[in-house]
């Protein structure tokens, strides 16, 4: 079966990112994304628990449908679904939950269950009536009804990297073009061709690579790539959206962020 991801992330790369948490909270608090449901089964799954976990991180107080994260708690281990004489923290925190579950045998670390090996990553959200209406009004849609989690369960996830920038790509790869030309690049220079120029640019994102055809400098996100490609340290991840959504979604995060950004599709 194949998987078809959508990316949007800054347009420079090499310039100080954009505060990705900020712009998480403020998504929430403006009803862009909303939580998805946390609780799966009779018995809670470590993976879920370690979303609980990173939403806690986030924000203490963030409602999970109409329950408060301190409320889901109380709830879980009412049903037996939190170890046995594990001791609820006053007030959750992330740090907290960790603190109360190692006893337990659960040692929480970050690191070690981000997903796509992101240094942070939030948890999988929905998106909400703020983007309906958003949407709506930008005529990206024509029926908006579909942007409720009971019918296509559209989803966005936040992630953040440090060290090295993410290259989320797939068999859709195109080779690039440069802008304003028709036809692929047909000399890379001292590269042998459009994957040796993607590795140079994972090395170092704001690298300058001068084109024979042209004679100019481009960075990696300065040619056209036919919406195949993209690089990040900090990506939203969409799923189970439409192509026509992301002209629109890309401009709602360039302007909450105040940081011009693009997207790119991955089919896997």
């Amino acid at each position: 079966m194949s998987e078809h991801d959508y990316f949007i992330y800054p347009r420079q790369p090499h310039q100080p990112p954009p505060d990705w948490r900020a712009l998480e909270k403020r998504l929430l608090h403006e009803g862009y994304i909303v939580p998805s449901s946390l609780v799966e089964t009779d018995t809670i799954p470590y993976t879920t628990l370690f979303r609980l976990y990173r939403q806690l991180l986030l924000d203490s107080e963030v409602a999970v449908g109409e329950r408060s994260i301190k409320d889901l708690l109380q709830r879980m281990q009412a049903a037996n679904m939190l170890p046995a004489g594990m001791v609820l923290p006053a007030q959750p925190t992330g740090e907290l939950l960790a603190e109360a579950l190692r006893p337990h045998g659960i040692d929480l670390q970050p690191s070690d269950y981000m997903p796509h090996g992101a240094d942070h990553a939030s948890p999988i959200y929905h998106l909400g009536p703020a983007t309906e209406v958003y949407l709506a009004a930008a005529e990206a849609v024509s029926a908006p009804r579909h942007y409720r989690p009971d019918h296509l369960d559209p989803t966005l996830e936040l992630l953040e990297y440090q060290r090295q920038p993410l290259i989320p790509v797939g068999e859709n790869l195109a080779e690039p073009r440069l802008p304003g030309y028709d036809a692929p690049i047909q000399d890379y220079g001292s590269y042998e061709s459009h994957i040796e120029l993607i590795g140079a640019a994972w090395e170092d994102p704001g690298m300058l690579w001068h084109s024979p055809e042209s004679l100019q400098e481009y960075r990696i996100l300065d040619l056209d790539w036919q919406y195949s490609f993209g690089l990040g340290y900090r990506l939203i991840r969409l799923g189970s959206v439409s192509p026509d959504w992301l002209p629109a979604l890309t401009i709602l995060v360039s302007e909450l962020t105040d940081t011009p950004m693009q997207w790119h599709h991955r089919h896997l």
